[in-house]
């Protein structure tokens, strides 16, 4: 638990290394749904994307509705990045 915490807040500082950017789809459709149960535990959120009609779909847990920055992240899942070596972090940007 302790790790986690450490690299919760070592978001911020590790802008340069965070994302990784993986394809340059950009979706011509965002559509963000709050739900009560989360497919992964301890998810806050999550993207998928349809390549087929070019919708994202963001996925958000109904105790984060508001959170800008969860938001701002799922949205940047959206245009094609990833943070794979951080995979339990959350940066905003």
């Amino acid at each position: 638990m302790k790790k986690l915490f450490i690299l919760l807040l070592s978001g911020c500082s590790a802008q340069s290394v965070y994302w990784e950017k993986v394809d340059d789809w950009k979706p011509r459709e965002t559509q963000v749904y709050y739900v009560s149960n989360m497919s992964w535990p301890g998810a806050q959120g999550f993207v998928l994307r349809d390549k087929e009609t070019g919708v994202c779909y963001i996925i958000i847990s109904e105790n984060h509705r508001g959170n800008e920055c969860l938001l701002k992240h799922e949205y940047k899942h959206c245009f094609g990045w990833t943070h794979s070596n951080y995979k339990y972090n959350l940066s905003c940007l």
